[in-house]
């Protein structure tokens, strides 16, 4: 099956293509429930060495809480996190003031780095988390695919722009709203930029279902 055939109606099927098409991407949630599923879907379907970079105490606390639901298996995720203090129980911890250490490290990966963030960095620092994450992507190296989640309402159009313009596609979670759905809430999948010329603007819906699967809307 390509990348073609699925777009734009099935939802699961689009993520898991995405992680096997070996594509840079970035999703911006507007709710982090269908995005956790999302997530759960790209740590089901990769098969590569898995490093995930938490920004901030709370974005790793967050983890912590659903690592059970999104197959993260000690054996399989590296931890990384990115705090005031340089302390943390993650594998590795770096403070806001070590960017440069944090960026030689990610160039020495392979794999997959999963960002979390949730647009805290220019909170927690000087540095734009614009330029971090064009230097990240800017200077990753070619075995290393880099997947990025961040809060949708944490930035301006232009922001989107510019984050979106750094990945081979971004996408763009939310809840359908205006629809009677019986107690289900339905999402939006959005593609809002691409690349790739298989994959066009266009839109998606599902549910999450039992343990925070993703369900292609009927």
């Amino acid at each position: 099956m390509s990348l073609n055939e699925i777009i734009p109606s099935q939802s699961s099927e689009f993520v898991e293509l995405l992680v096997s098409s070996n594509l840079n991407f970035i999703v911006f949630y507007e709710n982090i429930y269908p995005a956790k599923a999302i997530l759960g879907k790209i740590m089901e379907k990769s098969d590569d060495r898995i490093t995930i970079l938490a920004i901030s105490n709370p974005t790793l606390r967050a983890l912590k809480f659903n690592m059970g639901f999104l197959n993260m298996q000690e054996d399989r995720v590296r931890i990384i996190c990115l705090n005031s203090t340089g302390m943390s129980d993650a594998h590795l911890t770096y403070r806001y003031d070590q960017l440069d250490d944090l960026t030689e490290y990610i160039k020495k990966l392979d794999g997959t780095l999963i960002v979390l963030g949730r647009g805290l960095l220019d909170v927690a620092t000087n540095e734009s988390s614009k330029r971090f994450m064009l230097k990240l992507t800017d200077e990753a190296p070619e075995g290393l695919r880099i997947i990025a989640f961040t809060s949708y309402n944490a930035y301006t159009k232009t922001d989107i722009a510019q984050f979106s313009g750094m990945f081979d596609v971004a996408l763009h979670v939310k809840k359908q709203e205006d629809i009677f759905t019986f107690g289900e809430e339905i999402y939006e999948l959005h593609v809002i930029q691409s690349v790739v010329p298989s994959i066009k603007p266009g839109t998606s819906t599902f549910k999450v279902g039992e343990e925070m699967k993703i369900m292609n809307e009927k």
